[in-house]
């Protein structure tokens, strides 16, 4: 199953104490924001991390590194309204602990662990030439973004400085809906593009995401594996503005 993407509501939040708004609005005001209008994005921005068009599980999912498929047991908007958020990372810290301290603080987010067996998917190399390429400059900066436009739709994926890990990750929080385990065996940094149609291509629009990662010589192999889950116990929704 691809994940798709649904209109959602515009917020921006900040924590009370270590996490505060870059920039905060003068007249902080409520705004739909639409399904394509800035992406789907996590990312680190001159050490605040910003959140574009995500669902709340999805961030849930983003905090824990977890798939949002093993994420259960919260209301329902969690999985249909979409959120923008900005956040500080303190000196120190991370995008992960800033989102984890966000979503207790202005989602009052309570869970408990378990382990269950799930569907997944593991990224393998396939069996066609690897046409991704070797990151030769390990300082440089890590790129790993998925953006989407309006309908037809075309998913993009400009992968630069990036480990298999962490496009395993980026695949099951924001492109398929299981969880994605690095099962390749190449270490290092890659750049690659990839590009995609989210949901069932036509003749004439560029490939699902299956066919599009084999092109770069990688696959999608499906599998079952015991994994650690979240259940949520208790949420809120924040004061939108």
């Amino acid at each position: 199953m691809i994940r798709s993407v649904a209109t959602a509501a515009f917020l921006c939040l900040s924590a009370n104490g270590i996490l505060a708004q870059s920039t905060p609005p003068s007249n902080p005001t409520k705004k739909l924001s639409g399904p394509y209008a800035a992406g789907v994005t996590f990312r680190s921005v001159d050490h605040h991390l910003v959140v574009n068009n995500h669902t709340l599980k999805e961030c849930v999912g983003y905090a824990y590194d977890l798939s949002p498929q093993l994420i259960s047991n919260g209301p329902a908007w969690m999985s249909s309204e979409r959120y923008d958020m900005v956040a500080e990372i303190p000196p120190g810290g991370s995008s992960f602990l800033t989102l984890q301290a966000l979503l207790a603080d202005r989602f009052k987010l309570q869970f408990h662990r378990q382990q269950a067996y799930s569907p997944v998917y593991n990224l393998v190399v396939g069996q066609s030439e690897l046409k991704i390429k070797q990151s030769t400059d390990s300082s440089a900066g890590r790129s790993l973004l998925v953006n989407s436009s309006p309908p037809p739709s075309v998913a993009t994926l400009p992968a630069r400085n990036a480990t298999m890990a962490e496009f395993a990750a980026l695949m099951q929080r924001v492109v398929v809906n299981k969880p994605v385990i690095d099962k390749t065996g190449l270490s290092g940094r890659f750049n690659f593009d990839l590009e995609w149609t989210p949901g069932k291509p036509t003749p004439n629009s560029k490939p699902d995401i299956f066919t599009a990662i084999q092109q770069l010589g990688l696959e999608l192999v499906p599998a079952e594996a015991l994994l650690d889950t979240i259940v949520v116990d208790y949420l809120e929704r924040p004061i939108q503005y």
